[in-house]
């Protein structure tokens, strides 16, 4: 074996260097050039040192954020600032309208208002605590988004809403169960009256009644982002919402979020109980 072969060998991502090189390589460039990457290492200490769902604030970039919990929020924070899930490719000047069901504190609400200056749109967010926080940073950063404090369902009216103190928040089974509060729910579809740039449901566990829902108004919606939630205790329909997303005309990918690397024993995820949870990514072009 030549030299070129032997150090190919050794540098691939199951070789001896690449796997001890590679991270720290990206790492290192991250910290250079990403101030959203630094904040998120700020964010890790912060995370280690405060207890769970004790309400916070810190400051990015000269702005306020007030979060309820420091772990969600620096799990949101990468998820949204860091690796820019929600970001959309349209230039930074355009007039987005936005819609985002399940917005907690309003970090893709906050990213969008940075991303894009001229966004606009509507943030949904049934606990109270967590919309009072929604209110406060989107005032903060002077977001044009109007706040609804509601969750979100196939109909409007009241439903119990199972309070988890950071951003896993469900609609509840039991009405009367422990832990919950009654809630307002609205339809999702007269939101969507207008061309949506994205719309984002994360409403942990509600989404296949609410695709339903607004499958009258897809035509309008240009990007989808919906996180499907699967309980141990109910039916899984992942096949059902990738269907009714592909016959509106979206083209998918999906990505698993919590996941076990043995599936045939798969925990208890998180306070919300759930076995497995799936982020779906639609384009319409």
């Amino acid at each position: 074996m030549n030299l070129g072969s032997r150090l190919r060998t050794v540098y691939n991502p199951r070789g001896w260097i690449r796997p001890l090189l590679h991270p720290a390589v990206l790492h290192l460039g991250r910290l250079w050039y990403s101030p959203e990457y630094r904040f998120l290492q700020r964010l890790h200490g912060l995370s280690q040192r405060a207890p769970r769902y004790r309400p916070g604030q810190t400051t990015f970039d000269g702005r306020i954020i007030r979060y309820a919990d420091a772990a969600s929020f620096t799990s949101a924070w990468d998820e949204i600032f860091v690796n820019r899930i929600y970001d959309i490719d349209e230039p930074a000047g355009e007039e987005c309208y936005f819609v985002d069901a399940g917005s907690n504190i309003g970090l893709a609400v906050l990213y969008w208002t940075l991303r894009y200056p001229r966004a606009h749109g509507v943030a949904c967010e049934p606990d109270p605590s967590s919309c009072g926080l929604l209110r406060e940073n989107v005032a903060g950063w002077q977001a044009r988004f109007d706040i609804l404090e509601t969750a979100v369902g196939a109909r409007d009216g009241i439903a119990s809403f199972a309070v988890e103190g950071g951003d896993a928040g469900h609609l509840a089974e039991a009405p009367a169960a422990a832990g919950t509060l009654q809630v307002a729910v609205r339809r999702l579809s007269p939101l969507l009256d207008r061309p949506v740039s994205l719309l984002k449901i994360d409403i942990e566990g509600a989404e296949y009644e609410v695709l339903e829902e607004i499958c009258g108004s897809f035509g309008n919606v240009r990007r989808i982002f919906v996180e499907c939630h699967s309980y141990p205790d109910r039916p899984q329909h992942y096949g059902a919402r990738l269907q009714l997303l592909r016959e509106a005309g979206f083209r998918c990918q999906a990505h698993a979020t919590s996941q076990h690397p043995q599936p045939f024993h798969p925990p208890a995820i998180r306070a919300a109980k759930m076995d497995f949870s799936l982020n779906v990514f639609g384009t319409r072009f």
